[in-house]
């Protein structure tokens, strides 16, 4: 092979390299800012829970130090998964903003056993959910204090083809994320038992 073509072919590949480690950082400094943007939401939000009659200022999620009151009512409430060490707050709608900073309610309720929440797959999101096994706890509390229980039913993958089946099933409680390739989904079916006192 000439020397020409091989140092192209070796700038290309340096280059592919620069490319992907480039790519693989912007993917770690959005998930550490998400993160850190749920712990701030929680915090808050778990304030407001416990002390409903009068909420907390809020910290901006973009500025740390800025003051606004706090949003309660856009926040369906807490997610626990002790299993996984994850606490995250989960708003009560759905869109692509909320989606960067917490997991959001894609659509049902807790009270009627049909909550359906998304989650993108960052490491403090729900990039570990597929760690959990059948038969692993779960808590999920309402803004207004009222907890609800659950464990693992299953976890499964599924396919585009597959997507409505997050909508579908008769379970009271589905997590779901992209998996690392964004073509399938990754799903925890998970089944509830009555508020807890």
């Amino acid at each position: 092979m000439p020397r020409k073509k091989r140092i192209l072919l070796l700038f290309f590949g340096l280059l592919c390299l620069a490319a992907a480690a480039a790519l693989q950082y912007r993917n770690f400094c959005g998930s550490l800012r998400a993160g850190q943007a749920a712990q701030l939401l929680l915090d808050d939000l778990k304030t407001a829970i416990s002390k409903p009659e009068s909420p907390p200022p809020r910290r901006s999620t973009d500025t740390p130090d800025a003051e606004s009151t706090f949003p309660e009512s856009e926040f369906a409430g807490i997610l626990s998964i002790p299993s996984l060490g994850l606490e995250l707050p989960v708003y009560a709608e759905y869109s692509r903003d909320a989606l960067s900073r917490a997991p959001c309610r894609q659509c049902g309720s807790a009270a009627d056993g049909n909550l359906v929440i998304a989650g993108h797959n960052f490491r403090r999101h729900f990039g570990p959910l597929s760690r959990l096994r059948k038969g692993d706890a779960l808590q999920f509390t309402e803004t207004d204090g009222c907890v609800y229980s659950y464990t693992v039913a299953a976890v499964s993958t599924l396919s585009p083809a597959q997507a409505h089946l997050v909508f579908e099933s008769a379970h009271s409680l589905v997590l779901y994320t992209c998996n690392y390739s964004g073509r399938a989904r990754l799903c925890v079916f998970c089944d509830g038992t009555a508020p807890a006192d």
